[in-house]
């Protein structure tokens, strides 16, 4: 299916590059002769002016200049109007088109939508997702002088800044994104990880657990302070955070955060044995609830992780 959309996509896209250059080309024939015609027209006009004594009264023709916002509607009319705002742009970035297509689809969008902070940030976007840290930078930058502050173009700069090799600019272009949003799950995820490889580990464990103090116990990163916790020595907390995560999260994914090599030491405690003894209590009665109500029986999905991405709005 996605094949078949992809060569939909190509085959539009081919045509309509070859439709504009098929006017073009006529609009510049139809220009010379044009021209041609009005010098003609001129110069008959200057021989029949001209007076005995040599002077002309008439004005030489001027060649006709196509005004600059013809362009610009010809190329909007070819974009349309759509529901989806930056529809060419999100298809010239479909796997198998060439870079001519691709900024074939980008002045599409420009003609349709403008140049604007959100069609900035959405190419960044998009070239993040393709590795091209050079490009990306570039366009946020613009993006950012365009809007400052912007808060999609603030999280990709410290995305941007991370996968260039500068920790410390993606500290603080984070820091910027989460005073104003403190209850992203992504972006304190993400702040979380920076903080763990700046060597910062305390500080890390602090952020996170000011998050979690508002989160319910269905929210992953109970798990993942769990186990940072384990890794610091911190077994009182590591088993405080499996303990709320058990009441909102399926067992199977708790036994195995508990059955990964942070928690060899922890599992020999007397804490450890206590809390061993309540996810087996609690598995066994959800596992005999649900034999129950349908024989077949039915294993709970693990929450997948999450990786920052980009904001795309």
């Amino acid at each position: 299916m996605a094949v078949a959309i992809g060569c939909s996509v190509l085959l539009m896209l081919v045509v309509l590059f070859g439709a504009i250059r098929y006017l073009q080309r006529d609009w510049a024939d139809k220009n010379r002769r044009a021209r041609s015609h009005g010098h003609a027209t001129a110069a008959r006009s200057v021989a029949a002016s001209v007076s005995p004594a040599g002077g002309s009264s008439a004005s030489a023709g001027r060649p006709y200049a196509v005004p600059a916002e013809a362009c610009s509607r010809f190329l909007s009319s070819l974009a349309g109007t759509g529901p989806m705002m930056h529809f060419w742009l999100l298809q010239g970035q479909s796997t198998g088109l060439d870079a001519q297509a691709r900024r074939l689809a980008m002045l599409l969008d420009l003609a349709e939508n403008g140049d604007g902070v959100q069609f900035r940030n959405l190419h960044a976007a998009l070239l993040l997702r393709r590795g091209d840290v050079l490009q990306a930078g570039r366009q946020l930058r613009i993006a950012d002088r365009i809007a400052t502050g912007y808060p999609p173009t603030v999280f990709n700069r410290a995305l941007c800044a991370m996968m260039g090799g500068l920790p410390e600019q993606a500290l603080s272009w984070i820091v910027r994104y989460r005073a104003r949003y403190p209850r992203d799950e992504q972006a304190m995820r993400f702040h979380f990880n920076l903080l763990l490889q700046a060597d910062r580990p305390d500080e890390a464990m602090a952020e996170m657990e000011r998050f979690l103090a508002s989160q319910p116990p269905e929210q992953p990163l109970f798990l993942e302070a769990a186990v940072q916790a384990a890794r610091m020595g911190r077994v009182g907390d590591a088993i405080a955070h499996l303990e709320t995560a058990r009441h909102g999260q399926p067992p199977v994914a708790i036994a195995r955060i508990y059955q990964s090599p942070a928690f060899r030491e922890i599992r020999l405690t007397p804490e450890g044995t206590a809390f061993a003894g309540r996810l087996a209590r609690q598995a066994r009665t959800i596992l005999a609830t649900s034999l129950a109500a349908a024989p077949a029986g039915t294993t709970a999905a693990v929450p997948a992780r999450l990786p920052a991405s980009p904001k795309f709005r």
